[in-house]
């Protein structure tokens, strides 16, 4: 696993992880973010410049790690139930955008870190017309690929994010690289240690198991029965604040 996402936390966000991966960085004082969600949000607004006006609420994440997906859709209504169009300034190159929908979505590249700032996106009936306050999206840097394999060797599989598991009959050994950054591009100075999910679904690793040496980057999963398992990894600093998980990856034993 390798932890280089972003973790969010006040003001400024974690690292992100890939497992096999890698994991991302946690650190930075205050702030929220999660393994379910580590990316800062802009606080919630909502608009309406009159009573008969369209409104256009929602709260946009406002980090992205590179090779990451990233989507917003604004809530938006008509007091007097016409349709919407929508329409957005200063949209980023890497992102789409539903003219039906207001939906931003898209995924940056390696290539297009960096700030995309005054992102303006606004809802019109035909008549009046109501936009979110401006905001911008910070695009870090990737995690650098985790590795996950097995002391004593056997067959190996490979994630969709490009990392590799070596399983043996009842065990895995994942390992990652510490994250030496948060996602606003200060040094990371308090991580704490990690947090690894694991189940035989990629959509319920409710298996859990916490690392408080933060400078521990190899565990054992161990007592694994036959099947397949998957795995994931999650930075954790000093004030208990998560990053994003790290891309899942499988094994088979």
């Amino acid at each position: 696993m390798n932890i280089e996402k972003n973790c969010g936390f006040l003001g400024r966000v974690v690292g992100l992880l890939t497992i096999t991966a890698a994991l991302a960085g946690c650190g930075g004082s205050g702030g929220s973010g999660s393994a379910s969600d580590a990316s800062a949000t802009a606080p919630t607004t909502t608009t309406s410049a009159s009573a008969t006006s369209p409104t256009v609420s929602g709260s946009p994440a406002v980090t992205v790690a590179a090779n990451s997906a990233y989507s917003f859709r604004p809530t938006s209504g008509s007091p007097l139930g016409m349709a919407l169009t929508f329409s957005i300034q200063n949209k980023p190159s890497w992102a789409t955008f539903g003219l039906s929908t207001g939906q931003l979505s898209g995924t940056p590249s390696a290539s297009e870190t960096g700030s995309y700032a005054n992102i303006i996106i606004a809802a019109s009936d035909g008549t009046a017309s109501t936009a979110l306050p401006g905001f911008s999206i910070q695009v870090t840097s990737a995690a650098p690929p985790v590795v996950a394999s097995s002391s004593s060797g056997g067959s190996s599989s490979s994630s969709s994010s490009g990392a590799t598991v070596a399983s043996t009959t009842g065990s895995a050994s994942l390992t990652w690289a510490a994250p030496t950054q948060n996602t606003d591009g200060t040094a990371l100075t308090d991580l704490a240690g990690y947090d690894i999910y694991y189940g035989t679904s990629a959509s319920a690793m409710t298996q859990k198991i916490t690392i408080t040496n933060a400078s521990l980057m190899t565990y054992v999963v161990s007592n694994l029965a036959s099947g397949t398992w998957f795995f994931e990894v999650i930075a954790v600093n000093s004030t208990g604040e998560e990053s994003n998980p790290s891309g899942a990856v499988s094994m088979t034993i």
